[in-house]
């Protein structure tokens, strides 16, 4: 599988959103994105695994390249799961990114989940969050046959807790762990 692309048609005052494989001519906005929201103590840039390579070895090509091998399930270590991951743009800039894991361990069953994402601070209140979790969630649902998606979230972030009932998340126990708001968000049928 390679990373696809999809368009998010803007809807209820939310913008377009389109979520793509990150681009080989913006290493340097994703690296500012990524410092953005390091000060948040988020990684906005997950690092693929490269077989026999530290990621702080790997140039951009080598990232970009392990995030397509990543999407495919080709050389993940014990514990991975195959996964998309794909640049979230709005208006024509990088406005996020999200991560959708298309299986689950036991790690992602807690407190991971299916879809993981996050939003530049100058994006954030547009809706542009609401448009990933729904393009994220289209694209578990043409990728696997489920019918819902785990999705998690720090308790005391009431904005994605927002985002997620939104999108029908309904609130799920969290096994064997604590420190997660936890929740079942439905996928949509193919």
């Amino acid at each position: 599988m390679s990373l696809p692309t999809l368009r998010v048609p803007a809807v209820s005052g939310r913008p377009e959103v389109l979520l793509r494989p990150f681009a080989v001519e913006e290493e340097a906005e994703a690296r500012a994105a990524h410092a953005e929201l390091a000060a948040e103590n988020f990684d906005f840039l997950l690092d693929p695994y490269v077989p026999g390579r530290r990621s702080e070895e790997l140039s951009w090509a080598e990232w970009l390249h392990g995030h397509e091998r990543h999407a495919e399930g080709l050389d993940l270590p014990r514990g991975h799961v195959p996964a998309l991951f794909l640049a979230a743009e709005a208006h024509g800039q990088l406005a996020g990114r999200v991560s959708v894991r298309l299986d689950l361990n036991a790690w992602l069953e807690t407190f991971g989940g299916n879809i993981g994402y996050g939003v530049r601070p100058a994006f954030r209140r547009r809706g542009v969050a609401s448009q990933i979790l729904a393009g994220a969630l289209q694209l578990l649902g043409e990728a696997r046959d489920v019918t819902s998606a785990v999705v998690t979230c720090d308790p005391e972030n009431r904005g994605s807790e927002a985002v997620i009932r939104g999108a029908g998340g309904a609130p799920a126990p969290v096994p064997d762990g604590e420190g997660r708001s936890r929740f079942l968000v439905p996928v949509p049928a193919r």
